[in-house]
């Protein structure tokens, strides 16, 4: 009865432990590459240039490449809070307590036969205004080419 369900399980479990894996060990292939690249890049620096040069411009060089990371970092970061601000902004109009006790209001005020057609057309506008709070596809491209 169950087999088939977790068989798939099993099945996306393996290779998601799978993909884990090798990335782990590609990750650890590349920063013994980059950690043996910089050894070669100082030895052939510090043989041409001095010692003193060769530390400089090996320490100027990580220093860049941490800035760099930061600022990107700095980006994404600031998109995510972006874009959350913006869906908590758009949530919050449908929890104000004013809106709904003004809703409530009215339904009294206009009774059972006039409500029906009141909510299926409240219905529809909210489903309309909760299919916006997800980022339109142009406000992901644009946050992408920002950063």
């Amino acid at each position: 009865m169950f087999g088939g369900l977790f068989g798939d399980v099993k099945e996306r479990l393996g290779a998601t432990l799978r993909t884990i894996a090798w990335g782990t060990i590609a990750a650890v292939a590349a920063v013994a590459a980059l950690f043996f690249f910089a050894i070669a890049a100082y030895v052939w620096l510090a043989h041409n240039y001095g010692t003193v040069a060769a530390s400089l411009v090996m320490a100027g060089f990580f220093l860049l490449v941490a800035i760099i990371a930061a600022a990107v970092v700095a980006g994404i970061s600031s998109g995510l809070r972006r874009r959350r601000r913006r869906q908590a902004d758009r949530a919050s109009m449908i929890r104000d307590p004013m809106l709904l006790a003004t809703g409530l209001q009215l339904a009294r005020g206009l009774g059972a036969k006039r409500l029906v057609p009141l909510v299926l057309l409240g219905s529809l506008a909210a489903g309309w205004l909760l299919s916006g709070l997800g980022p339109a596809p142009d406000e992901d491209a644009e946050e992408d080419e920002e950063v």
